[in-house]
């Protein structure tokens, strides 16, 4: 409802949809990121299998130790996918979250869904702050539908149209 007025009201001043910058869009959007992430919150996940498990520790403990990425790892299109993603945001990933991502999400859409709910955590993410984030695992696929569904407004997906501002963290 909310958003069809404002519609209306950014039609009738002659703006497009794209007026993001007004007070009422950026308020609409921060309550339905809040609710976006409370939903993630009340999702089921899964527990990460062995191989998974000795994924995070390896990237974890490469992390610390300023471990090195092959150059091949930075030329992939999905690393540059989240690389992107995460300047819009406002969000600084490490390499080894990167390689991280890449194990636990098979589309892109999971991986924007991933790095916006890190983003609604605070502007960096580490190793250690997944283990924050998701502290008893991670989203199933199922779940992944289900936020992903979530998050379409209007036919828009509501992730891809937040910026950095939208966070407020």
């Amino acid at each position: 409802m909310m958003k069809a007025s404002f519609k209306k009201s950014c039609q009738q001043k002659r703006l497009t949809w794209n007026c993001h910058k007004s007070s009422h869009w950026m308020e609409f959007m921060k309550e339905s990121l809040k609710r976006w992430v409370l939903l993630s919150k009340t999702l089921p996940i899964e527990q990460m299998s062995a191989d998974r498990s000795q994924l995070f520790l390896e990237a974890t403990l490469a992390e610390k130790n300023r471990g090195l990425l092959p150059q091949d790892f930075i030329q992939d299109a999905y690393v540059k996918l989240m690389t992107k993603r995460a300047e819009k945001i406002g969000l600084t990933i490490s390499d080894y979250v990167k390689v991280f991502l890449l194990q636990i999400c098979d589309t892109p859409g999971s991986i924007v869904i991933y790095l916006a709910l890190l983003r609604s955590y605070g502007k960096v993410a580490t190793m250690n702050d997944i283990s924050f984030v998701f502290p008893n695992g991670f989203l199933t696929r199922d779940s992944m539908e289900k936020l992903w569904e979530a998050q379409c407004i209007n036919g828009t997906n509501m992730i891809d149209n937040l910026s950095e501002e939208d966070y407020g963290v």
